[in-house]
Order: structure tokens, then sequence, then C-alpha cells
């Protein structure tokens, strides 16, 4: 005879702003994973007060990973990240003293006729110091430049 396995699941509120929680909020053990939505809903949700009975709740097994994080922010961070470098790959190319108080960033100002333009800035002030791309007439254009530069990494 065939003994069923038995999974211990974790579940995590939801909080309204659409994020979860990062500590467990409950534990229980239920052996069927087709149907553990119904068993949380039907047995182990009724015993919470009523205040947590309104939450909306995730469960996921304990035995698989537990990231919280949002895919759609894990790629917008990877992205930044990405961006960084190819920032600071420009700014290694230009002929600017004392380095470390400057940095990257896309900026709109008088000192390049009022484009877009990612631009070596001073860090304390965000004074444009140098261009280290083409002047755009729109962010978006900006933005896509970014975005081959970052696929070319």
């Amino acid at each position: 005879m065939e003994v069923p396995l038995s999974y211990k699941w974790n579940v995590y509120k939801i909080f309204k702003n659409g994020k979860r929680a990062k500590i467990i909020f409950h534990k229980f053990g239920y052996n069927e994973p087709k149907t553990v939505e119904e068993y949380f809903e039907s047995k182990v949700k009724v015993t919470f007060s009523k205040k947590m009975q309104r939450s909306k709740y995730i469960i996921i097994r304990d035995d698989l990973p537990q990231d919280c994080e949002d895919p759609i922010e894990k790629q917008k961070k990877i992205f930044e990240e990405k961006k960084k470098r190819v920032l600071r790959k420009h700014l290694k190319s230009t002929e600017i003293i004392n380095s470390n108080r400057i940095v990257g960033g896309l900026i709109f100002c008088r000192a390049n006729n009022w484009k877009w333009q990612w631009a070596a800035l001073e860090v304390s002030t965000s004074r444009y110091l140098l261009g280290i791309s083409p002047a755009f007439s729109s962010h978006e254009e900006a933005s896509e430049w970014m975005q081959n530069e970052v696929n070319q990494l």
C-alpha cells in the first residue's frame, strides 16, 4: 500500500497594495496539491479571526522557493542594474576628473538645448557636466537608446 505524501503549506497575507508579506502568516499540512485552495478556504481560514478572514492570502508549498519578489519587479531591477553598467561604461570613457562625485542619468535641461540626454551629472546638485548619449527630442527616444545599449551588453 502506497502512503500518500503529506505536504506542508505556507500561507502569506496579500496586502491591499497587492504585495505579499515576507513573513509566513500560517502553516498547515495537507496532502493534495490540487485541492489545497479549497481545503484552506473551508478548513483553515475559518479558524482565523473575522478581520483576518476578510484578507487575501497566497499559499505556497513549503519545499518550493518562497520568493516574494514579483517577476515584473525582478525584471525591472535587472534592467536598472544593466542600465547602471551602461552608464558606468560611458562615464569611464569620458575625461572627467574626480569621477567619484559623478553619476550618470537622464536629464532635460538648458545646457543641452532643452533636449533629453543621458549625461554625466554632479552627484550633489545633478548639474549637467557632459553628454554621454546623443540628444533626443522625446523621453521615449532616450529610453529606447538606453534599451538598445542594455541589449548590447
